[in-house]
């Protein structure tokens, strides 16, 4: 190395030394390039490279130059293979530190602590690099470090160049997300919280939200050049309002305030409003005739908008659910809301269904809180809530004109062509992607004519009180349009269709309002069918006269048409407003060879056809022509079955759908703007299932009841979700909407068919009657005497029902159905409950379906209607308040699963929760319950200790259980009596029961001789129940004091059952052998009493001890095989009898 760069280097070290950083800089960079050009050997010119640039790095660091000594420290570790030097390392740590890379750095001091575990330095260093990377990774720092940005960002942003603008729009959303994120605004309640502690936030949101409006809705040519990345900023800011908004009606009013006050655009306009506007825009430019198609999207994307939309709904909760007490929204408070709803209804306005989709779906979340005023459950909160829902919304909704805005919608959907998906060319030519759009387009399409007719129907309520605007309103926008319709007129035709889609949903929801308007439409009811009659006949031209764009519109019409004349004559009264000429037509399409695009029509004929019969009272005639409805009911039921799982498939095809969406539902859903053809043939054959015949025959065909019990009501759909899965994905549906996959009718039928088919109609009519003057068997009678065919006699019979339920129980569907069921939730609940919980009543009859039943969770799903009005569990409450039909029948069927079921396969949870509610059903009429629920706490108590505990300390339990020993019916006596047996050795059981002289002498009577030849089983029982407590010393003596040896011996003599005998020597034993071992006085009595017990034996033994010695060394003596253990239990009875006597000083019994 030449003495000059040697003279370079030591000058930089002096310079170092005087703190002169920069000239120290400067000679070093001079010596390394001296070194360049040296001469000297590879090995010295490296390590002399490695001093010059450490001690450069050290050098910059002095003077915070953290990016040159980071160069030199990764140039001397990287470049020259310095990778052991600690310097270098060191430095390159302080180097990260200095700019912020934290992690970097701790992880470059590692390496030298790992070398050097003593360098204090670097202890240091490592200590102080935790401590800042644990400080900035915490959520708080980052949230505040984000929205300081934001705001740095917003102060130079009216004086900053396009250019700038760009490149901190992608800053500005990073920050935005990142705001999102460490402000936890997914989670509920930390939006809550988020809303009522960082208000400055909220106002940073609205603040990008207005000045990104301002480029997205500027006309200057120029300023249109910054719209690049604006309309991510205004997705971002509204995603995050709308997350703040949905956490309460609260938080919306919050949110609402702080876009009220921000204004923008030289304060002219509230950024409220700015909003509204450019979306206001954006519908205007959709009409345009000479408008691109895409002109819209370019001012506001649809994504945008939703957001928009749903941003509208969720502010709207705060007027109709929250406090008011912001005082700045009360000031303005009916402009606020119309502005918000006028947001709304541009949704709604729009040519988008996914828009319009959104729209509805905020309209839903406010009405879904309603409730119907007749629900008795309901509490006088709920009730106000209620009123002030309509006194918030009604002006609007009537000022507004939403009626007619939904009607014309749906007219306008319903002229929307779609694409057949059963097409055999569907997939010609098409890409996944466009196959992908059309599935997605025709369930938009479907949600939304599903959708539509609820929001109809839900602000139909708000006239309840009003019945004349009520009657006038349905006649306006259901009846009129269909009977004044004109064939040749699309416009009207479109119109026409809408209104028999309102209309059927509102039978769904007030039957006896549509039948009124329908009966008012003149012709004596008959005008609005046979409009419907006049449209179906014509309907055949509609393609070719291009009245209708293809066949697949035409049909989609007519399924409409159909399904409403099915909603008419699913009500009283309704086939009356049937004309003959539309019942033949029903019955030509009924026997039609249609395809199966046409299996809609054919279900909705199915079903008019079979209610129209019933009315007339002809469906239960045995004729060939009800023979063949009813093999039709199967064969639509299992076309509907194949029809659904082709669909499933199809869409299953593409990759994009089933990731995406759940292919499952979409499939069920996409014939949501009528009733599905499962639906309607579960319909008819509800109609029809409580004749005998059809039972035998649905049995017969397990297609038709797989497709009757493949209803699953766990949608994948999330309905449970927040309201936020409203512009996610337009599969998702608003929060308060029923759960499933079909109408909830559709769970009443499945429940009504399947309890009638477990069950036969004999034994309902039975239950009918109990409680009334004549009984079943006195009305059979009667019917004898008068030689008539009995009601009660449908040519049903026990083996039938018990066949049925075994061939039901072999389809995969019918018990995870039935669970199912029993969990179900909506205005029919507690029909679809009561015959669920009935239908399981049935099924427990047989025994081998109760493992089943427990295996399925049925049992499980049992406990929570057992005592459905006893939560609280207080037992002194009245009867009537704690029992209900559903709930004693719920009780019994469990106690049916329980008595031959194996206890120990059920968590020990549920057999907990399982006692109650049979000892409760212990307190009813019936006996034979009675019998069922004390064997099953038989059944229960053999488990462990821990399960006669929790028997024993129920309320009143022992109180109840005793209760029965007493019943007039032998088994039940029996039952109890083996129930508190089984409670054993149990000291509460002990002390209440066997310590009691009065109640151990009706055990006494149960276990004597004489009860033996009445009642084996229940001798058996009190005997072995006496035989474990009579080791209990004060009891044996109560056993002695009250004739018990005398007793006992009677039973060893007498008995004609060896397990009787056995059990009488065993309790012998135990009192011979307390009283030997007390020394009189007995300590555990007074004088009085042990002088008593001591009488009571000499008595006893002086009347029955030589016949009981005599009997016992007969048993010893036996030569029987099968006694040995009766033999041994002889031998230590008359061992424990010489030990008695010899404590008394008698003589002993020599041992045989």
């Amino acid at each position: 190395m030449s003495a000059e760069v040697q003279a370079l280097r030591a000058k930089g070290n002096e310079q170092f030394k005087a703190k002169e950083f920069a000239h120290a800089i400067k000679t070093y960079t001079e010596a390394l390039n001296k070194l360049s050009t040296d001469a000297a050997s590879e090995d010295m010119r490296s390590n002399t490279e490695l001093f010059l640039r450490n001690n450069r790095a050290a050098a910059a660091l002095q003077l915070k130059d953290h990016h040159s000594a980071l160069a030199d420290c990764t140039f001397i570790i990287e470049d020259l293979k310095y990778g052991d030097n600690l310097k270098a390392r060191y430095r390159r740590a302080q180097a990260y530190a200095g700019l912020q890379r934290l992690a970097d750095a701790l992880t470059e001091i590692r390496v030298v602590l790992r070398s050097d575990p003593n360098n204090h330095s670097a202890i240091t260093l490592a200590r102080e690099m935790s401590v800042k990377l644990q400080q900035q990774q915490d959520p708080k720092t980052l949230y505040k470090s984000a929205c300081d940005t934001l705001k740095e960002i917003l102060d130079v942003w009216e004086h900053m160049p396009l250019q700038k603008k760009a490149e901190k729009k992608s800053i500005a959303l990073l920050k935005l997300m990142e705001m999102e994120k460490y402000g936890n605004l997914r989670n509920e309640v930390a939006a809550k919280r988020f809303a009522v502690e960082e208000i400055s936030g909220i106002e940073l949101m609205w603040k990008f939200l207005g000045v990104s409006l301002n480029e997205v809705d500027c006309t200057d040519s120029t300023e249109k050049e910054s719209n690049i990345g604006s309309q991510e900023l205004i997705h971002q800011s509204l995603k995050m309002l709308t997350a703040v908004a949905e956490s309460s009606a609260s938080s919306a009013g919050k949110v609402l305030e702080a876009g009220q006050m921000r204004k923008i655009k030289d304060g002219s306009i509230t950024a409220l409003k700015a909003l509204l506007q450019v979306c206001n825009k954006c519908v205007g430019i959709e009409y345009k005739e000479d408008s691109n198609e895409h002109e819209h999207l370019q001012i506001l994307n649809l994504a945008c908008r939703k957001r928009a939309v749903a941003l509208c709904g969720l502010c709207m909760k705060y007027f109709c659910f929250g406090s008011n007490e912001i005082a700045s929204l009360q000031q303005s408070r009916d402009s606020i809301k119309r502005s918000l709803f006028e947001g709304i209804m541009d949704g709604l306005r729009s040519r988008s269904l996914d828009l319009q989709l959104c729209a509805l779906d905020s309209v839903l979340n406010l009405l879904v809180h309603q409730s119907a005023p007749a629900d008795a459950a309901m509490g006088p909160n709920n009730l106000d809530e209620n009123a002030l829902v309509t006194s918030e919304l009604l002006p609007l909704v009537v000022s507004l004109g939403l009626f007619p805005l939904l009607h014309s919608c749906a007219a306008i959907t319903l002229s929307i062509p779609q694409v057949d998906l059963f097409m055999d060319n569907m997939d010609t030519g098409r890409t996944e992607t466009e196959k992908h759009d059309c599935i997605l387009e025709r369930y938009r399409y479907a949600s939304f004519l599903s959708r539509l007719p609820l929001v109809f129907t839900q602000l139909l309520t708000f006239f309840e009180k009003d019945e004349e605007k009520l009657l006038s309103l349905v006649q306006e926008y259901c009846v009129r349009p269909v009977v004044t319709v004109q064939i040749d007129n699309g416009t009207k035709l479109r119109n026409a269709s809408a209104s028999c889609l309102l209309m059927s949903a509102l039978f769904l929801t007030n039957s006896k309002l549509a039948i009124t308007a329908i009966q008012q439409s003149g012709q004596e009811g008959t005008r609005f069918a046979v409009s419907l009659h006049k449209l179906l006949i014509s309907s055949k031209g509609f393609a070719s006269n291009k009245i209708t764009r293809d066949a697949t519109m035409t049909r989609s019409w007519q399924e409409i048409w159909v399904d409403c004349v099915a909603c008419i004559c699913g009500v009283e009264n309704g086939v009356s407003c049937i004309p003959e000429d539309l019942h033949v037509e029903m019955t030509k399409l009924l026997y039609a060879a249609l395809d199966d695009q046409d299996l809609i029509l054919r279900a909705s004929a199915l079903s008019i056809q079979v209610k129209i019969l019933m009315t007339k009272k002809l469906l239960e005639i045995d004729s060939e022509d009800n023979q063949r409805l009813m093999s039709i009911v199967f064969d639509v039921l299992e076309q509907s079955q194949n029809y659904e799982t082709r669909l499933q498939q199809r869409l299953s095809s593409n990759t994009r759908t089933m990731k995406e969406l759940d292919g499952s539902i979409v499939a069920k859903a996409l014939h949501w703007n009528v009733s599905s053809p499962k639906e309607r043939s579960i319909e008819a054959l509800s109609y029809m299932i409580t004749i005998t015949r059809v039972k035998q025959a649905f049995t017969s065909r397990p297609q038709a009841i797989l497709s009757v019990f493949d209803v699953d009501l766990n949608s994948s759909v999330n309905r449970k979700g927040s309201s936020n899965m409203i512009w996610k994905e337009s599969h998702k549906v608003p929060k308060g909407l029923p759960g499933g996959n079909y109408r909830s009718t559709v769970y009443y039928g499945v429940a009504y068919i399947l309890h009638h088919v477990v069950t036969s109609e004999s034994a309902l009519k039975k239950k009918k009657m109990e409680g009334m003057d004549m009984t079943p068997e006195q009305y059979e009678e009667l019917q004898k005497a008068l030689k008539q065919k009995s009601a009660l006699d449908d040519g049903d019979s026990p083996t039938q029902v018990t066949a049925r339920v075994k061939v039901l129980l072999k389809c995969p569907k019918v018990l995870p159905t039935l669970f199912q069921l029993l969990k179900f939730t909506s205005k029919q609940s507690n029909n679809v409950i009561e015959l669920s919980i009935l239908s399981v009543l049935s099924i427990a009859q047989v025994t081998e379906s109760r493992g089943q039943l427990v295996q399925s969770g049925v049992y499980q799903a049992l406990l929570s209607h057992s005592l459905a009005n006893n939560k609280k569990g207080n037992a002194s409450e009245n009867r009537s308040n704690v029992a209900t039909p559903i709930s004693n029948a719920a009780a019994q069927a469990m106690a049916k699963i329980l008595i031959t079921t194996n206890p120990n396969l059920l968590p020990v949870s549920s057999l907990f929760s399982s006692i109650r509610p049979l000892l409760e059903v212990c307190k009813s009429d019936s006996q034979l319950i009675h019998f069922e629920a004390l064997m099953a706490l038989t059944n229960i108590a053999s488990v462990s200790e821990e399960t006669k505990n929790r028997i024993v300390s129920e309320p009143h339990a022992l109180s109840t259980i005793q209760y029965l020993q007493f019943s007039d019916h032998e088994l039940v006596r029996r039952a109890a009596t083996e129930t508190i047996c089984n409670l054993i050795p149990n000291e509460i059981v002990i002390d209440r029961i066997f310590k009691n002289e009065e109640k151990l002498r009706l055990w006494l009577a149960f276990a004597s001789m004489e009860e033996e030849e009445e009642d084996f089983e229940t001798c058996r029982a009190a005997s072995g129940a006496l035989a474990m407590v009579s080791q209990v010393p004060k009891v044996s003596q109560l056993i002695v004091k009250l004739g018990g040896i005398s007793m006992l011996s009677k039973l060893v003599k007498g008995s004609k059952h060896e397990e009787s005998v056995h059990r009488a020597i065993f309790a012998l034993e135990n009192v011979f052998t307390t009283l030997a071992q007390q020394v009189c006085p007995i300590p555990s009595l007074s004088d009085d009493v042990s002088d008593q017990v001591i009488q009571q034996v000499r008595d006893d033994m002086e009347k029955h001890g030589e016949e009981l010695i005599e009997e016992l060394g007969s048993l010893i003596k036996s030569k029987s095989g099968g006694a040995s253990s009766l033999k041994e239990q002889a031998r230590t009875c008359l061992e424990a009898l010489n030990s008695l006597k010899r404590s008394n000083g008698l003589q002993t019994v020599r041992m045989m």
